[in-house]
Parts: structure tokens; C-alpha cells; sequence
């Protein structure tokens, strides 16, 4: 390619670029059309605009210039000039910002936010911000010390870690309680989750769940919850999120739920979730079934676990025999649909078997 064509090649990528009718090399015509990014490259080359129009034609016909001139106002129709020109290095304090966004705050840590999340960044020289809306994901710097997010229910404290919280404020559709919550789960590291009522840390995948004058909540590492609980709990959880059918009913002991339909184990409300009548229902539609395997066959071909995007355990409660759990939780639907349920789970022979949904 010559010089003169790779010139006519630079400038019509400029017109494209910049959207006019054709080139211009003077940069007063340009500078007129495009005054924001040409503060842009002024500033980067630390002088003023004003200089003679014979160097500014020199400069403006160079072919470098051509092609970062291009880029500046490509990438300014995008992102938008202003930003591209005025976007701080760190935020200033009390500075509120909303999703969906992710940013980088002061000591170098990052924070991304979904659609209507919003954080307010913190007072000047402590590490942190607070958290007032939505769910956000934070990957805190590592080695600068105490990590610090604040909320309505209480605080979340992290040494070099990632995790994601979300805060949910609604009414429940099923129910019409009011749901108000935080939701903690990490990553990776350690974070220790507390308010005035108490507090629970929380490792690599771990999580916890904070309302409005309550202890931070979780399963896993809770004293007071069986392990063998904690983990079915967490099953039906994940179950649930990822829409898996199969993982949902292997929670139940199939084959108590087998006997009972097909007669030879009496009706217990401790071992079905359900009424007599409700049972009675399941032996008709579950006469053909010959063992346990071929009733869960059947439960899959059923209708599909209903989209649960997120599943938020509130509470686990035991009774005074400790054999017996039932579960507060709340399912987030279509990004704004809150439900509740209240899940069980009985003891039998030594294992924890959901019997409720």
C-alpha cells in the first residue's frame, strides 16, 4: 500500500469513525465537531488547544493521530465521552453507586452489581463501604488488612476473600409476609458475619442468612443442627437453584414413601409430608409402580421443579426429640417473586429424610 493510499485509508476509517460526511484535516473544523475528545488528547499531551493552526495541521495529518483520534471517538460513542474523559481513579467518599456496574474502589478491591443494587462507598480511610440494595459479588484486595461491608442487618468483616451478598426487601406472594434479609455466601477465604444479636463465620463455601433482629442463620458449622441435617438442607438447596429433579427426590426416603403406597407401612404425618387423603391420591396415580426406582421413574416424569432462581433458609428448627426439622425458607422467582415454604425432614434410622416440600 502506498503513502498516499494508506492515508485516504486512515482518513476514511477517521470519517467513519466520527461519522461525518467526509475528512478534515484542520483540527479547528475537528476540534468544533468533537470538542471533548479533542480536551482529551490536549490533556494527554499537556499543552494547550490553543497553538498555530500550522502545527495543529501537521499534528492532524499525521497518521497516528488519524488512528487514536478514531479510537477516542469509537470508543466515546459507545461508553460515552464523558465518562471516558471524567471516570475517577477511585471513588470519593459517601459517593453512592448503583448496578449494573462493576467498580473498583480506593484500595483495590472490586465490586460487581447486578441491576438495581446500589453501595455507598465508605468514609475516608477505612476499607469498605456499605451495602443498601440488591445482590452484589465483592473480591476484596489481599494483604491491606480489615475489609469492612455494612448493611441494615449487620456487618460483614473480610480478610482477602471473595463473596457475594444480597439484600432482599419484598413480600412474599404465597404468604404476603414481609421478606427482609441478607443473604452471605462466600468464595473463597473467611468472612465472620455479625450484628447486635450475634454472629457466624463463614468459610469457602459457606453461607448465612441475616433478618432484622436475628442472629446471623446458617447450617453448615451450626452447633445446633446435625451435620447429616445440615447437609440434606444444602441438597434440596442446590437442588432446587439448578432445577435437578432426580437430586430433589433422592432427599426422600423412597422407599418408606414405596411402602406406604402400596399399603404395607401405615400412614405417619412424621414420615409424609401430606394428609391420608393426599396419600390416598398418591396410590392411585402410583398403583402400577413395583419398587422404588420405578416411583421415582414416575415422580421425574411428573411436572418440572418450578424455576427457582435462588432459595434463601431462613431458619431450621428442631423439635424436643430432636428427630423431626422444619425449615422457614424463601424462594426467589422470575428476578422479583418472592415465595415461602416450610420444608421437613424426619430421622429415620439414623438418616435425615425430607418428607415436605
Amino acid at each position: 500500500m502506498s503513502r498516499s493510499q494508506h492515508d485516504k485509508w486512515l482518513d476514511d476509517a477517521l470519517t467513519d469513525a466520527i461519522g461525518s460526511d467526509r475528512p478534515t484535516t484542520g483540527f479547528e473544523q475537528w476540534r468544533t465537531r468533537h470538542p471533548q475528545a479533542a480536551e482529551m488528547l490536549t490533556a494527554r499531551g499537556g499543552g494547550s488547544t490553543e497553538r498555530t493552526p500550522k502545527i495543529w495541521s501537521i499534528i492532524m495529518t499525521s497518521p497516528i493521530t488519524k488512528l487514536a483520534a478514531a479510537a477516542v471517538v469509537a470508543v466515546a460513542a459507545v461508553l460515552g465521552v464523558h465518562q471516558l474523559i471524567s471516570k475517577p481513579t477511585g471513588l470519593g467518599s459517601g459517593q453512592l453507586v448503583r448496578g449494573p456496574q462493576t467498580v473498583t474502589l480506593d484500595d483495590g478491591s472490586t465490586v460487581e452489581l447486578a441491576d438495581g443494587a446500589a453501595i455507598r462507598t465508605d468514609s475516608a480511610g477505612s476499607r469498605g463501604f456499605e451495602h443498601t440494595a440488591g445482590r452484589i459479588n465483592v473480591d476484596v484486595a489481599k494483604g491491606k488488612g480489615q475489609f469492612i461491608v455494612a448493611t441494615a442487618y449487620g456487618s460483614v468483616k473480610a480478610l482477602g476473600t471473595e463473596f457475594a451478598l444480597d439484600l432482599v426487601d419484598g413480600v412474599a406472594v404465597n404468604t404476603k409476609k414481609p421478606v427482609r434479609l441478607l443473604s452471605v455466601n462466600v468464595t473463597e477465604g473467611t468472612v465472620e458475619v455479625s450484628n447486635k444479636r450475634g454472629s457466624r463465620l463463614l468459610s469457602e463455601n459457606q453461607g448465612a442468612t441475616v433478618m432484622p433482629d436475628s442472629a446471623p442463620f446458617a447450617c453448615a458449622g451450626n452447633q445446633s443442627i446435625p451435620a447429616g441435617l445440615a447437609e440434606k438442607v444444602a441438597a434440596m438447596q442446590k437442588a432446587m437453584e439448578s432445577g435437578d429433579s432426580r437430586a430433589y427426590f433422592t432427599n426422600y426416603n423412597l422407599q418408606v414413601l414405596f411402602d406406604m403406597v402400596k399399603g404395607s407401612r401405615p400412614y405417619d404425618a412424621n414420615l409424609f409430608g401430606g394428609d391420608e387423603v393426599d396419600l390416598g391420591q398418591l396410590k392411585e396415580a402410583f398403583a402400577d409402580v413395583q419398587n422404588p426406582q420405578e416411583l421415582l421413574e414416575k415422580l421425574m416424569s411428573g411436572p418440572a421443579l418450578p424455576s427457582v432462581e435462588q432459595v434463601y433458609v431462613q431458619s431450621v428448627k428442631l423439635n424436643d426429640a430432636c428427630d423431626h426439622a422444619t425449615a422457614e425458607i424463601v424462594m426467589l422467582q422470575g428476578g422479583q417473586r418472592l415465595y415461602m415454604g416450610y420444608p421437613q425432614w424426619h430421622l429415620v434410622d439414623g438418616q435425615w429424610w425430607q418428607i415436605d416440600d
